[in-house]
């Protein structure tokens, strides 16, 4: 249905939340949510995450803030967001 990844990122000093993908057909059915929920409580201490613009919304209800200037990555708009565990 869908995955994810994290990795620690020593010049962040934070877990890195990445690579989150839900299969179109379960999208809009909380899958996503849940796997970033489950990922947050597997990991200890601060976590970030790439956000691209668009999904900023989606994390922000999951308690992220967005920090720092927006940048391109593949073309695409993000922006760096964390949450505090």
């Amino acid at each position: 249905m869908g995955t994810c990844r994290y990795y620690y990122d020593d010049p962040l000093q934070a877990n890195v939340i990445g690579r989150i993908a839900v299969i179109k057909e379960y999208r809009g059915k909380k899958v996503g949510q849940y796997i970033v929920k489950t990922a947050c409580s597997l990991i200890q201490g601060n976590v970030c995450l790439h956000a691209q613009l668009q999904s900023k919304p989606f994390y922000e209800k999951l308690g992220f803030k967005a920090y720092g200037e927006i940048d391109y990555d593949e073309f695409c708009p993000h922006t760096w967001m964390k949450k505090e565990m």
